[in-house]
């Protein structure tokens, strides 16, 4: 494990945070330029929350969101929560497999033979690291869009059979 500076901290926070909130904002339909400043004001200052908490932030994030809909609705948004667990859990992914090739990159660009050197390119490696977060979402977007009539076949299946939270709950 590397270890980032306050700051380096913050923009890797607020990278997977905004990317988590982009997408679940999209998914959810929520997605229009209104919402595009409070998705930026809630990455801010989750991102300045992220460099306290390091990754537990994804999980508060999730919590907030479970106890929002349980105070407005009392109760469960199954549809919503597993829109964001599923957006949380691949961007996890996602950001494991940009930070492993940041760190690959890292190592091949500056010929750092092993791990405990690229900790003296954590500048570099985040940029790195953003690069590779913003290239994988953009591929994932890509094959989104072009099979989304069949993830909306799906989706409306769940929904006529109810199996929203039996799959989800």
């Amino acid at each position: 494990m590397l270890d980032f500076g306050v700051v380096d901290t913050f923009y890797q926070g607020f990278t997977s945070i905004l990317v988590v909130l982009l997408w679940y904002y999209f998914l959810s339909g929520l997605f229009n330029w209104k919402n595009i400043l409070k998705i930026l004001v809630l990455a801010f200052f989750l991102g300045v929350l992220s460099v306290f908490v390091a990754d537990f932030i994804l999980l508060i994030m999730v919590l907030i969101n479970f106890a929002s809909q349980f105070i407005q609705k009392n109760l469960l948004d199954y549809d919503k929560s597993g829109i964001l667990l599923l957006v949380v859990i691949i961007q996890v992914l996602i950001g494991n497999i940009a930070m492993f090739l940041g760190r690959m990159s890292v190592r091949g660009l500056y010929n750092v033979s092993n791990l405990m050197g690229v900790q003296y390119y954590t500048h570099e490696l985040l940029i790195v690291y953003v690069i590779f977060v913003i290239a994988i979402n953009y591929v994932v977007l890509f094959f989104y869009r072009r099979y989304s009539h069949k993830i909306a076949s799906v989706s409306q299946k769940i929904k006529e059979l109810n199996l929203s939270k039996s799959l989800f709950g």
